[in-house]
């Protein structure tokens, strides 16, 4: 009679709560990235085990904002995170009660990841019990990957993905892709947009239709010339030729040319105009240059002597000359500009002259 009762009871307990068989799921990084991912826990059950061991990340941190009902369980040497009920009652937990999972993980090249579940309690059984994270973008991974590198040539064919380090930026995320990497983790290594990303999978998905649209209409020419059944041939028409007028011969008309009388002219004698008597000479009158203009000279020829190192900058030298300037500024003589500039008269005419006026 007690061993009747043992075996009686394991079958109730399936048969009252039929979640202990356990329902798994497999959701995307990127939903679970956003928060996009519910997960409810029954109160009397076995809990839930949410499982990243498809991303290739550990588990580093996990928080849990309410732990009044929901506890949580997890090993950093393991990618799972268990969550499940205390020891309370059905009765004093309402039908449904929503907090908060976080959990931080890092990836094999050592980015931290943080992903967010919202959490609920329910009286009745779970739907799911194991959450795979990333097995939903392991399936559609190929689809994605070829479609973001038809996506590419289509940009460049648009002439869309012109320039050249966006081009570089999207082939190293292809590249990434193709090597097994998610998108939003390609893009954030190749330095993208998810916006980005999101539409060159868009331009892939919509490459045949494109194509299929750019093929060449046959353009069928019909012949001008009628064409001539016979029997057992089809014959053209013969060409037509015309035969054009011979223009008549055009008789020259030459002009009469009266003969030219030609008469003899004396020669009359020519005076030689190389003797003559010697005009005036013109008496050469020097240019007179004002103190703006021998300044600006003087500056010139400074600023060349500076250059080939014969006056350095800000020698004595250089202070000198640069008084000699503001004072032909000032409307002062040329002689009292030589004496203020200490040189030789012959010394400031050779500035003057590489600066370009004859003193």
């Amino acid at each position: 009679m007690l061993n009747k009762s043992l075996i009686v009871l394991p079958l109730s307990l399936l048969l009252a709560y039929p979640a202990l068989a356990g329902v798994s799921k497999s959701v995307s990084i990127e939903d679970a990235l956003d928060g996009r991912v519910p997960i409810v826990v029954a109160v009397e059950g076995g809990g839930v085990n949410i499982d990243f061991s498809e991303t290739g990340e550990t588990v580093q941190k996990v928080t849990l904002d309410d732990t009044s009902k929901v506890l949580v369980d997890f090993d950093k040497s393991l990618p799972i995170v268990r969550l499940f009920c205390g020891n309370v009652g059905s009765k004093d937990v309402p039908s449904a009660r929503t907090t908060q999972l976080s959990v931080t993980t890092k990836g094999t090249d050592g980015d931290f990841h943080l992903y967010i579940f919202p959490v609920t309690t329910s009286s009745k059984p779970a739907t799911f019990t194991k959450f795979l994270i990333g097995g939903a973008s392991r399936k559609r991974g190929a689809n994605n990957i070829a479609t973001a590198a038809t996506g590419a040539k289509v940009a460049e064919q648009n002439k869309t993905l012109v320039d050249p380090k966006l081009k570089a930026r999207v082939a190293h995320y292809v590249q990434l892709r193709s090597s097994g990497m998610s998108d939003r983790k390609a893009a954030k290594r190749a330095k993208i947009s998810m916006a980005l990303a999101k539409r060159l999978d868009d331009l892939g998905q919509s490459a045949p239709t494109l194509q299929t649209a750019q093929q060449p209409i046959e353009v069928i020419r019909v012949p001008s010339a009628p064409v001539i059944k016979t029997q057992n041939t089809v014959l053209a028409p013969p060409p037509q030729t015309y035969l054009e007028p011979t223009p008549k011969p055009v008789e020259a008309k030459v002009p009469k040319v009266k003969p030219i009388e030609i008469k003899a002219v004396e020669a009359k004698p020519v005076e030689d105009k190389s003797v003559a008597e010697p005009k005036a000479i013109a008496k050469v009158v020097p240019v007179k240059f004002d103190g703006q203009q021998y300044a600006s000279a003087l500056l010139i020829g400074l600023n060349k002597d500076r250059l080939s190192g014969h006056i350095p900058y800000r020698s004595v030298s250089w202070y000198r000359i640069n008084g000699s300037i503001r004072a032909l500024k000032r409307g002062q003589s040329l002689k009292r500009a030589i004496r203020i500039s200490g040189m030789k008269e012959a010394r400031f005419n050779e500035l003057l002259r590489s600066g370009g006026i004859e003193p």
